[in-house]
């Protein structure tokens, strides 16, 4: 599992360097399929310490914990899952497969994106407009890295592959919103 992790993050950092190729060097198969979503277990510790400075504001650290932990799971299934109805519908199923592979590699290194930035919130370094300025414009790389994996992955047309990254932004921001209040729900 080592070595296929490294080669599939190595994948992952090949196309967002914009390299196409990247593409083939993952495990393209059914059980590749099944273990990208390996990348939630690698991705993990980047997104909990993300978290660090809601967990210290929150009025119940274990409700929260638990409550972002399931959140965090339904996450890396739910855009897999909405997939399946939208590729039908654009006939692009075929496709499936190698996209959901890919989101879930890069999704690390989206992650990764916004390490730098957690940490600088983290140690008070970054506030206010510019901490809205570089947190917008990690979104925006991040926004772009995705469109090129849907553009690659699913061998589409520019506005199928603004659509799905719409669709993907709005279905997390949903999820997030569902949980938070959830959260607030609860305590």
């Amino acid at each position: 599992m080592l070595a296929e992790t490294l080669r599939s993050l190595h994948a992952a950092w090949r196309l967002a360097c914009f390299d196409a190729k990247g593409l083939v060097a993952f495990n393209i198969s059914a059980s590749g399929f099944w273990r990208s979503f390996f990348a939630a277990v690698v991705a993990l510790p980047i997104y909990a310490f993300a978290l660090v400075p809601q967990l210290e504001r929150a009025a119940d650290g274990a409700l929260f914990l638990t409550v972002e932990a399931i959140h965090y799971i339904v996450a890396w299934i739910a855009f897999p899952l909405a997939l399946i109805p939208v590729l039908r519908f654009l006939r692009l199923m075929p496709r499936y497969i190698p996209f959901v592979i890919a989101v879930n590699w890069t999704s690390v290194l989206q992650l990764v994106l916004f390490l730098p930035l957690n940490l600088l919130a983290l140690a008070g370094s970054l506030q206010g407009d510019g901490a809205a300025f570089l947190f917008t414009l990690a979104l925006s790389l991040s926004c772009i890295f995705r469109y090129f994996v849907a553009r690659v992955a699913l061998e589409t047309t520019l506005g199928t592959a603004l659509v799905l990254v719409a669709f993907d932004v709005v279905l997390g921001l949903l999820l997030t919103g569902l949980f938070d209040q959830l959260y607030r729900l609860l305590v």
